[in-house]
């Protein structure tokens, strides 16, 4: 009799776990949005990045930054492969970048961003999927030794794009990689 009660009572327990284990459709949380850009309300991945130091000229330097999808390749001869991505020209008063935020200007003074522009789904061989156009707004840059923080707050061609990546920037000199300036 003990033993039929106990079952009798385990059932509705054991219906509770898997109602409990249904996958909800409303209420979900928020997605991670770190380490994407979301342009047309669609969120593509960036998962790594690299630094370019371009030019300087009194203590001004311009740098590219490139934040990109893992099916991207940016080395020596330029970029290939397939997948997502940002280009920023940034004007920093530091080689590596100063942190703070940047806005859009053509004025060339430090704390400014001159050139930006995303590209979506592309094929570099076969020169398919959208790049386009970066054209206002603020970029918010920190750094550490190994790690960058950039959170983008900005307008494209198409309307809003806004993102974050966190992570490590290869460090490229002109069209050379360089030994990143603190070893890392």
């Amino acid at each position: 009799m003990a033993m039929k009660r106990f079952i009798l009572l385990l059932i509705p327990v054991i219906l509770l776990g898997f109602e409990a284990c249904k996958k909800k459709t409303t209420d979900e949380p928020p997605v991670d949005n770190t380490n994407t850009f979301t342009v047309k309300s669609v969120a593509y991945p960036i998962t790594k990045g690299a630094l370019i130091y371009i030019q300087s000229k009194d203590n001004v330097y311009q740098l590219e930054t490139f934040m990109y999808s893992n099916g991207v390749i940016i080395d020596t001869s330029g970029i290939s492969g397939t997948g997502h991505g940002l280009m920023v020209h940034f004007i920093s008063s530091d080689t590596l970048l100063a942190p703070g935020t940047y806005v859009y200007a053509t004025s060339g003074a430090p704390m400014t961003w001159n050139e930006g522009l995303y590209f979506c789904n592309v094929d570099f061989a076969r020169q398919t999927g959208t790049i386009g156009a970066i054209v206002s707004g603020s970029i918010t840059v920190a750094r550490n030794l190994t790690n960058y923080v950039f959170t983008f707050n900005t307008t494209a061609d198409v309307g809003p794009l806004t993102g974050n990546y966190t992570g490590k920037l290869d460090y490229y000199y002109g069209d050379e990689k360089a030994k990143h300036p603190f070893g890392l």
